[in-house]
Protein backbone atom coordinates (compact mmCIF):
# COMPACT_ATOMS: atom_id res chain seq x y z
CA UNK A 1 0.00 0.00 0.00
CA UNK A 2 3.06 2.33 0.74
CA UNK A 3 4.40 1.52 -2.60
CA UNK A 4 1.48 2.17 -4.46
CA UNK A 5 0.91 5.38 -2.42
CA UNK A 6 4.70 6.31 -3.19
CA UNK A 7 4.25 5.62 -6.81
CA UNK A 8 0.63 7.80 -6.77
CA UNK A 9 2.70 11.02 -5.56
CA UNK A 10 5.27 10.47 -8.49
CA UNK A 11 3.10 10.94 -10.97
CA UNK A 12 1.24 13.58 -9.53
CA UNK A 13 4.65 15.94 -9.13
CA UNK A 14 5.60 14.97 -12.56
CA UNK A 15 2.27 15.80 -14.33
CA UNK A 16 2.46 19.14 -12.08
CA UNK A 17 5.99 19.73 -13.45
CA UNK A 18 5.27 18.65 -16.86
CA UNK A 19 2.07 21.16 -17.15
CA UNK A 20 4.39 24.15 -15.81
CA UNK A 21 6.80 24.03 -18.99
CA UNK A 22 3.74 23.23 -21.04
CA UNK A 23 2.26 26.85 -21.21
CA UNK A 24 4.89 28.17 -23.67
CA UNK A 25 7.95 27.17 -25.20
CA UNK A 26 11.09 29.16 -27.26
CA UNK A 27 9.22 28.84 -30.11
CA UNK A 28 7.10 31.98 -29.32
CA UNK A 29 4.17 29.02 -29.39
CA UNK A 30 0.89 29.10 -26.74
CA UNK A 31 0.25 25.04 -26.75
CA UNK A 32 -3.16 26.69 -25.88
CA UNK A 33 -4.98 25.95 -29.21
CA UNK A 34 -5.45 29.90 -28.70
CA UNK A 35 -3.51 33.02 -29.16
CA UNK A 36 -4.20 36.30 -29.97
CA UNK A 37 -1.75 36.61 -32.53
CA UNK A 38 -0.58 33.58 -34.48
CA UNK A 39 2.79 33.86 -35.58
CA UNK A 40 5.06 31.97 -38.26
CA UNK A 41 7.65 33.49 -41.21
CA UNK A 42 5.09 33.83 -44.21
CA UNK A 43 1.86 34.28 -42.13
CA UNK A 44 0.36 37.41 -44.25
CA UNK A 45 -2.57 39.77 -43.02
CA UNK A 46 -4.08 41.47 -46.47
CA UNK A 47 -5.51 44.40 -45.91
CA UNK A 48 -6.73 47.78 -47.42
CA UNK A 49 -5.36 51.66 -45.35
CA UNK A 50 -7.43 54.23 -45.22
CA UNK A 51 -5.47 57.97 -44.15
CA UNK A 52 -8.11 60.74 -43.65
CA UNK A 53 -7.59 64.84 -42.84
CA UNK A 54 -9.02 65.93 -39.93
CA UNK A 55 -12.69 66.83 -41.13
CA UNK A 56 -12.75 63.01 -41.98
CA UNK A 57 -12.06 63.21 -45.97
CA UNK A 58 -10.08 60.47 -47.36
CA UNK A 59 -6.86 61.29 -48.49
CA UNK A 60 -5.62 57.79 -49.45
CA UNK A 61 -6.61 54.27 -50.45
CA UNK A 62 -3.86 52.05 -50.17
CA UNK A 63 -3.57 48.28 -50.49
CA UNK A 64 -1.66 47.77 -47.46
CA UNK A 65 -0.17 44.42 -45.91
CA UNK A 66 1.31 42.97 -42.13
CA UNK A 67 3.87 40.23 -43.12
CA UNK A 68 6.23 38.30 -40.85
CA UNK A 69 9.08 38.17 -42.75
CA UNK A 70 11.68 36.47 -40.91
CA UNK A 71 12.31 35.09 -37.01
CA UNK A 72 15.55 35.67 -34.70
CA UNK A 73 16.49 34.94 -31.39
CA UNK A 74 17.15 37.08 -28.30
CA UNK A 75 17.69 35.68 -24.49
CA UNK A 76 17.43 31.86 -26.12
CA UNK A 77 13.70 32.68 -27.58
CA UNK A 78 13.10 33.16 -30.58
CA UNK A 79 10.87 36.24 -31.96
CA UNK A 80 8.96 37.51 -35.14
CA UNK A 81 9.75 40.07 -37.30
CA UNK A 82 6.45 42.20 -38.64
CA UNK A 83 6.70 44.36 -41.29
CA UNK A 84 4.15 46.00 -43.58
CA UNK A 85 3.77 46.39 -47.06
CA UNK A 86 1.85 49.47 -48.59
CA UNK A 87 1.56 49.93 -52.28
CA UNK A 88 4.76 48.00 -52.69
CA UNK A 89 6.92 49.65 -50.04
CA UNK A 90 8.22 48.11 -46.97
CA UNK A 91 8.91 49.31 -43.64
CA UNK A 92 10.61 46.77 -41.97
CA UNK A 93 10.03 45.32 -38.36
CA UNK A 94 7.10 48.03 -37.75
CA UNK A 95 6.56 44.99 -34.89
CA UNK A 96 8.92 42.29 -33.01
CA UNK A 97 6.31 39.71 -31.93
CA UNK A 98 6.27 36.38 -29.45
CA UNK A 99 3.72 34.85 -27.80
CA UNK A 100 3.79 34.09 -23.70
CA UNK A 101 1.35 32.54 -21.57
CA UNK A 102 -0.31 35.71 -20.24
CA UNK A 103 -0.42 37.12 -23.64
CA UNK A 104 1.48 38.89 -26.81
CA UNK A 105 5.32 40.59 -25.81
CA UNK A 106 6.65 42.93 -28.35
CA UNK A 107 10.58 44.06 -28.73
CA UNK A 108 11.56 47.72 -29.34
CA UNK A 109 14.75 46.86 -30.99
CA UNK A 110 16.03 45.26 -33.57
CA UNK A 111 19.56 44.64 -32.02
CA UNK A 112 19.54 41.08 -30.56
CA UNK A 113 22.15 42.24 -28.21
CA UNK A 114 20.36 44.53 -26.02
CA UNK A 115 16.26 45.08 -26.12
CA UNK A 116 13.32 46.18 -24.39
CA UNK A 117 10.70 43.49 -24.23
CA UNK A 118 6.90 44.42 -22.65
CA UNK A 119 3.15 43.23 -22.42
CA UNK A 120 1.32 44.23 -25.84
CA UNK A 121 -1.87 42.16 -25.70
CA UNK A 122 -2.66 40.76 -22.54
CA UNK A 123 -4.43 37.47 -23.61
CA UNK A 124 -6.58 36.35 -22.06
CA UNK A 125 -8.14 39.51 -21.35
CA UNK A 126 -11.00 41.25 -19.50
CA UNK A 127 -12.62 45.11 -19.91
CA UNK A 128 -10.95 47.19 -17.83
CA UNK A 129 -7.34 45.58 -17.83
CA UNK A 130 -4.54 47.93 -17.74
CA UNK A 131 -0.77 48.30 -18.39
CA UNK A 132 2.00 50.13 -19.37
CA UNK A 133 4.35 49.11 -22.36
CA UNK A 134 7.34 50.37 -24.22
CA UNK A 135 10.32 52.23 -23.83
CA UNK A 136 10.06 53.69 -20.56
CA UNK A 137 6.03 53.12 -20.27
CA UNK A 138 5.42 55.65 -22.49
CA UNK A 139 2.46 53.39 -23.67
CA UNK A 140 -0.60 53.40 -21.60
CA UNK A 141 -2.48 49.87 -22.77
CA UNK A 142 -6.15 49.63 -22.04
CA UNK A 143 -8.31 46.65 -22.76
CA UNK A 144 -11.87 48.44 -23.83
CA UNK A 145 -13.54 45.52 -25.26
CA UNK A 146 -13.78 41.72 -25.95
CA UNK A 147 -16.71 40.69 -27.72
CA UNK A 148 -16.38 44.23 -30.41
CA UNK A 149 -18.02 42.25 -33.84
CA UNK A 150 -15.43 43.59 -37.08
CA UNK A 151 -16.85 42.86 -40.28
CA UNK A 152 -14.69 42.29 -43.31
CA UNK A 153 -14.71 41.48 -46.98
CA UNK A 154 -14.88 38.17 -46.62
CA UNK A 155 -15.84 37.33 -42.74
CA UNK A 156 -16.46 38.85 -39.56
CA UNK A 157 -14.91 38.63 -36.06
CA UNK A 158 -15.22 39.04 -32.72
CA UNK A 159 -12.29 41.35 -30.93
CA UNK A 160 -10.43 42.41 -28.20
CA UNK A 161 -9.98 45.86 -28.83
CA UNK A 162 -6.66 47.29 -27.14
CA UNK A 163 -6.19 50.87 -26.69
CA UNK A 164 -2.54 52.15 -27.01
CA UNK A 165 -2.08 55.51 -25.38
CA UNK A 166 1.22 57.53 -26.06
CA UNK A 167 1.96 59.17 -22.46
CA UNK A 168 4.22 61.85 -23.41
CA UNK A 169 2.34 64.48 -25.42
CA UNK A 170 0.26 67.28 -24.06
CA UNK A 171 -2.48 65.62 -25.95
CA UNK A 172 -3.75 61.86 -26.34
CA UNK A 173 -2.52 60.27 -29.32
CA UNK A 174 -3.23 56.39 -29.39
CA UNK A 175 -3.55 53.32 -31.41
CA UNK A 176 -6.86 50.88 -31.48
CA UNK A 177 -5.75 47.53 -32.18
CA UNK A 178 -8.80 44.99 -32.63
CA UNK A 179 -7.20 41.57 -32.40
CA UNK A 180 -9.49 38.12 -33.40
CA UNK A 181 -8.24 35.46 -31.38
CA UNK A 182 -6.37 32.88 -33.81
CA UNK A 183 -6.54 35.46 -36.46
CA UNK A 184 -4.43 38.83 -34.72
CA UNK A 185 -5.11 41.34 -36.93
CA UNK A 186 -8.42 42.45 -37.72
CA UNK A 187 -8.55 46.47 -37.59
CA UNK A 188 -5.99 49.35 -36.78
CA UNK A 189 -6.81 53.10 -36.33
CA UNK A 190 -4.81 55.74 -35.56
CA UNK A 191 -5.99 58.88 -33.63
CA UNK A 192 -3.96 62.01 -33.95
CA UNK A 193 -4.51 65.24 -32.52
CA UNK A 194 -5.16 68.65 -34.96
CA UNK A 195 -3.87 72.33 -34.02
CA UNK A 196 -6.52 72.63 -31.64
CA UNK A 197 -5.99 69.70 -29.96
CA UNK A 198 -9.29 67.83 -31.01
CA UNK A 199 -8.69 64.18 -31.60
CA UNK A 200 -9.63 62.84 -35.07
CA UNK A 201 -9.22 59.41 -36.76
CA UNK A 202 -6.06 59.52 -38.47
CA UNK A 203 -5.69 56.35 -40.69
CA UNK A 204 -7.76 52.81 -40.66
CA UNK A 205 -6.58 49.48 -41.57
CA UNK A 206 -9.18 46.94 -41.89
CA UNK A 207 -8.09 43.01 -42.45
CA UNK A 208 -9.10 41.16 -46.34
CA UNK A 209 -7.47 37.92 -46.43
CA UNK A 210 -5.48 36.37 -43.28
CA UNK A 211 -3.24 33.54 -45.01
CA UNK A 212 -1.79 31.33 -42.57
CA UNK A 213 2.11 29.65 -43.38
CA UNK A 214 2.25 26.15 -42.91
CA UNK A 215 4.98 26.50 -40.13
CA UNK A 216 2.77 28.95 -37.91
CA UNK A 217 1.58 28.15 -34.75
Amino acid sequence: MNNMLRYFNVFILLFFVFGLFAGCDDSGTNNDDTLIMPLGVGNLWRGTLWTFDETGEVLFEQSSDYHISESNYYNGKIWYIVDQITDGDTASAVFIFRNESDGLYTRYSTDTLAALTSLWAKFPASVGDHYYSGPGNIKEVTVTATDTVVETVYSEYICNVYKHELTVYTWPIYDKYYLAPNIGFAKIERYLADIDGQLYLYQRWVLELFEKASSSE
